[in-house]
């Protein structure tokens, strides 16, 4: 082996070439291409050199449904303005940059999660990882062990994880994850390191549990895009075992971009450029000066801007620096470079893998890290910033428009699912909407959301509300006078339907009559002739007394007690039998009324909806009204169901590379408790004048007031 040496900053670091890549690197020199040199990825910034580019542009974001990760804690702090304002979190600048505040307001802190690192070791005394689970600290190749040899090591895992209330200095990007480091020997300031080293490192750290490898390091030989055959053929001679064991995908590997000031990023970050098999594996990462331009000294992402992005990563020296991290031995310095810009993405990358779990695969983790990195303004120069500058906001959140997987493969907007007005219950409505699924973003990723949002529902009353009704009140049914004493009872879902064929208002007493065939037309298109439902009715007045018996059936199609079921929560054909009775008694003034309905009906589920259907189910609604000259009272039992199921199959979880899990749900339809309305009306020659009080079950009260005058 040969040792060659390169300035870097303040000291040198060492390689070492095998002697048959030596002419290879002369020949790379003839070309005007950098010796190949290892070296710490430790300091730099550069001018910017702006080239054409045409990075993708991504989606809106359509917040078209409220959204969550998994649930956060009891007592957990919510607002990210609290943990923006905490001292350790001030002290690093770079964690407002990439707004981790959001992901802490969300209680995702990288808990759970491992990073490994390939470095020059971990000082795991220092306050920042002495609460910590060490998972690895590999010291077998190190011959000294001391402070010198700990340093870069350790401050760029405490940019990653470093603890959270472990004093004022600072604390990690996920501040709840636990390292595991491989240590690479650094003697007089020269760095070793060969395939054997680095293939043995990355085993270690995967065999951990470790899915993001940070490798803060690289070689000054620099990306040329006209000699990839070349680079390729050296790589693939001096690094096989390691490539072999890059390719079998257990670890994302984040690598510092070098800080060389090149339009192009070093060679050991372009992984995926040389060798496409490893796209989705590797990251290279430019760093941001402190004015959130590229850092002076950084390598531009170039040719490498499909895997490339940027992060916080600082451009001066000594106190002023942008960066802080741990010191070996105690306490905090400060730095600049790509190698401290590599652990912000490894932390964000921590951030997702806890929120999302095996829900994604590695090369989808790396395909929502670039897709949802800030490319506005200047960050949309990808041949500079590459997909832009990370963002654990955007990772976190919904990406462009949303939509719900259906058992059958297909999809529906949360926008167009709903449950429009009708006889089923408000409070059946209310306990759906505490059915949790997820729904899938843009980039195919996972989020909670419950089955009937205030985006996906139907217009359910507000749980309390103290609200005069000034406008439409004729509308409102419990206001409208009673009807004559002829009339049929009619139950309120053959109220629905339109009348095709009259029935006669003449009573005939002691005999069924056929009442007639009615329609139902699509709701919000009272002109259309689309057939939704058909209906055939009878009744009967009973015989010596004042009152009907009404019978009936009822088919609808895509719709259920005259409910509609839309996108998601489509319904099939629906099918009831219907009862209704009424009685009239008079007491001198006095004038009572008595209505009872009852159904029985079952839904069948459409080809592609998470409604599976229904078992056979039992409702009744019941009404009590009193009459005494101008004053009425009523009691009224809304539609209940006494028995029933309905069979949902909503989807829970994301399997890695795309597939949807359903689980089966048995939703009863019968409530814990029955719903009341009570109301009182004046009913003048010139007004009307009433206020109901209402009860759901499941819901606070509601309280109406309404009045009518007649000209």
């Amino acid at each position: 082996m040969r040792s060659s040496k390169a300035y870097v900053g303040s000291k040198f670091v060492k390689s070492t070439a095998f002697h048959k890549g030596e002419k290879w690197l002369r020949g790379l020199l003839l070309a005007g291409a950098v010796p190949l040199v290892l070296a710490l990825a430790a300091c730099g910034g550069s001018k910017s050199k702006p080239s054409p580019s045409e990075p993708p542009v991504p989606p809106k974001v359509s917040p078209k449904v409220q959204v969550h990760l998994p649930p956060v804690p009891a007592g957990w702090q919510t607002d990210r303005n609290a943990w923006a304002a905490s001292r350790e979190f001030k002290a690093q600048a770079g964690l407002a940059t990439i707004n981790a505040d959001y992901a802490y307001a969300r209680a995702i802190t990288g808990e759970g999660i491992t990073i490994g690192f390939i470095d020059t070791g971990l000082a795991s005394g220092h306050l920042e990882f002495t609460d910590k689970t060490i998972a690895l600290n590999d010291r077998s190749g190190l011959s000294d062990i001391d402070n010198s040899q700990l340093k870069h090591g350790t401050g760029v895992a405490s940019i990653a994880l470093g603890a959270r209330g472990q004093g004022s200095g600072m604390h990690g990007v996920a501040f709840d994850a636990n390292p595991a480091m491989w240590s690479l020997q650094l003697t007089d300031g020269y760095l070793t390191v060969n395939d054997t080293i680095l293939t043995a490192a990355t085993r270690a750290l995967e065999s951990t549990g470790a899915r993001i490898i940070n490798q803060s390091w690289g070689y000054n030989s620099i990306l040329n895009p006209d000699f990839l055959d070349s680079q390729k053929s050296f790589l693939r001679q001096s690094y096989g075992d390691f490539l072999a064991q890059m390719r079998r995908g257990k670890a994302i590997h984040v690598w510092a971009a070098g800080n060389d000031g090149e339009a192009q990023v070093s060679v050991s970050a372009a992984w995926p450029i040389i060798f496409p098999d490893l796209a989705g594996y590797a990251i290279a990462v430019a760093a941001l000066g402190a004015d959130g331009t590229i850092g002076r000294q950084t390598n531009h992402c170039g040719a490498a801007r499909s895997h490339c992005l940027t992060a916080p990563g600082g451009v001066a020296a000594g106190d002023s620096a942008d960066t802080i991290f741990a010191q070996a031995g105690g306490g905090y310095r400060f730095g600049y470079g790509t190698s401290y810009a590599a652990p912000f993405v490894s932390g964000v990358l921590a951030l997702m893998m806890q929120a999302y779990g095996d829900q994604l695969t590695l090369p989808e983790y790396t395909a929502r890290l670039l897709g949802t990195a800030n490319k506005s303004g200047i960050y949309a120069d990808a041949s500079i910033y590459g997909q832009g500058v990370v963002d654990a906001q955007a990772a976190l959140a919904p990406y462009g428009d949303t939509h719900i997987p259906l058992p059958a493969g297909g999809i529906a907007g949360p926008s167009d699912t709903k449950i429009t007005d009708g006889e089923l219950p408000s409070e059946m409505m209310e306990r759906l909407k505490r059915e949790k699924i997820i729904v899938l973003d843009a980039l195919n990723t996972p989020f909670e959301t419950p089955l009937i949002s205030p985006l996906i529902s139907p217009l359910i009353s507000p749980l309390i509300s103290l609200e005069p009704r000034l406008k439409n009140t004729m509308r409102t049914a419990w206001l409208r006078p009673r009807p004559a004493a002829y009339h049929p009872a009619r139950h309120p879902v053959l109220a629905q339907f339109t009348s095709v064929k009259p029935s006669s208002d003449a009573p005939q007493l002691g005999a069924w009559q056929f009442s007639g065939a009615r329609l139902l037309r699509p709701r919000g298109t009272p002109t259309g002739h689309a057939l939704q439902g058909a209906s055939l009715m009878a009744h009967r007045n009973l015989e010596n007394q004042k009152g009907w018996l009404e019978v009936g059936v009822a088919a609808e199609q895509d719709s259920w007690m005259s409910s509609a079921g839309e996108g998601a929560l489509r319904f099939g054909p629906a099918f009831s039998g219907l009862a209704s009775l009424r009685r009239d008694f008079h007491f001198g003034q006095h004038d009572l009324h008595l209505e009872a309905h009852v159904s029985l009906s079952q839904l069948h589920g459409a080809p592609d909806s998470l409604l599976s259907g229904s078992t056979r189910a039992v409702a009744s609604s019941l009404s009590l009204a009193c009459q005494y000259q101008q004053m009425r009272f009523s009691l009224r039992q809304p539609t209940y169901f006494e028995t029933g199921e309905l069979s949902l199959s909503l989807p829970y979880r994301r399997l890695a590379g795309g597939g949807i899990l359903f689980r089966q749900k048995r939703f009863a339809l019968q409530a814990e408790q029955r719903p009341l309305q009570v109301a009182l009306v004046h009913e003048a020659p010139t007004h009307q004048l009433g206020i109901k009080l209402e009860k759901q079950a499941g819901l606070a009260r509601e309280i109406q007031l309404a009045f009518v005058k007649r000209f």
